[in-house]
């Protein structure tokens, strides 16, 4: 497992080397992969979304399918059409196109389907089989999928996602333009010579197994990840049961490619930031940070506020005695616990 790990975290160095300044965009991608989790790019023209997925697809080895959505697209055109020869021998079979035994499905100009594809798609995210073909239902051996697309504006007509569509993904990173996000790092983009990239061959039974193994050996806290979605719904921000327990799944495999059997507060963070900040408008960086800080101080001091409100509830009902009494235990108690 630790030769899976190595080659994950190379295949991050070297993604890190094809785009200046965009690592959050390697970040997520190595660990959708490891994580098995799906990825949506969004960003406008010239920022190598393509090109990092396309080098990624062929840096890997897996088998891929690679689509680039129109509006003329149909699903015939991502499945397959139907074979003439079978037909005429009174079978029901298609001439299948690369998407049927492709581990990682990349569908460039996402939004730009017709929303036939988007809604075929929606079954495949999730159940990871087909079954709105002539074929019937049918497993697909997918790792994961990534999509890109251009912004959701009318100037670049894109279809608008609707929130079903949009937990379908881990994670959806927007890409600005380097000029208006980062111009500090314009030199360095165009003096760096990408060079030669070495293939990091993985197979499909190797990072499924490597996820299996994270979400089976690495602890979480449930309390604490259930408060920290908890507050974020009381600021208005509402994620599925299903976003909830990726997430966790997703903070389990980041420990353990990090070598922890425990997921630690820094890692809940990171995870938070690459999957939290660019699915609201209003959920920036800054509010996740002190929304998470906000859960940590509670989880820390839980029994300190339990003990408090007790002490204010005896209060309230005139139990003089009562309430010195508890006020004492939780002074001798606290000064015990936190010294500091």
């Amino acid at each position: 497992m630790q030769k899976t790990i190595n080659k994950l975290k190379e295949l991050e160095k070297q993604l890190n080397g094809l785009i200046i300044g965009r690592e959050n965009v390697s970040k997520a991608l190595v660990l959708a992969l490891a994580s098995n989790s799906h990825m949506l790019i969004l960003g406008k023209h010239g920022e190598a979304k393509s090109y990092i997925v396309d080098k990624l697809c062929k840096i890997t080895k897996l088998n891929y399918y690679y689509k680039q959505f129109h509006n003329e697209t149909q699903l015939k055109d991502v499945v397959g059409v139907l074979n003439p020869i079978e037909f005429q021998k009174g079978k029901l079979d298609l001439l299948k196109t690369k998407f049927w035994d492709s581990n990682i499905l990349f569908i460039d100009e996402f939004l730009r389907g017709r929303s036939e594809c988007l809604d075929f798609l929606m079954e495949v995210l999730v159940e990871r089989k087909c079954s709105k073909t002539i074929l019937g239902e049918v497993n697909l051996p997918i790792v994961y999928c990534i999509c890109t697309s251009n912004p959701l504006t009318d100037e670049y007509n894109t279809e608008r996602m609707d929130l079903a569509l949009k937990d379908r993904f881990s994670f959806i990173i927007y890409l600005k333009h380097l000029i208006e996000d980062k111009p500090e790092l314009l030199k360095e983009v165009i003096k760096t010579n990408n060079g030669h990239l070495t293939d990091i061959k993985f197979d499909y039974d190797e990072l499924i197994e490597l996820r299996k193994e994270a979400v089976e050996k690495v602890n979480v806290d449930a309390d604490f990840i259930s408060e920290l979605f908890q507050k974020l719904r009381d600021y208005g921000f509402l994620f599925s049961s299903r976003f909830i327990k990726n997430y966790a799944q997703i903070v389990k495999v980041s420990a353990f490619v990090n070598g922890k059997t425990e997921a630690d507060e820094q890692e809940y963070l990171d995870i938070a930031l690459l999957m939290l900040r660019q699915r609201y408008d209003a959920l920036d960086e800054k509010k996740i940070e002190d929304t998470l800080d906000e859960t940590l101080i509670l989880a820390t001091y839980k029994d300190v506020i339990t003990a408090t409100t007790d002490i204010m509830n005896e209060h309230s009902k005139g139990n003089t005695d009562a309430f010195i009494e508890k006020a004492v235990e939780l002074i001798e108690k606290t000064n015990e616990d936190y010294p500091e």
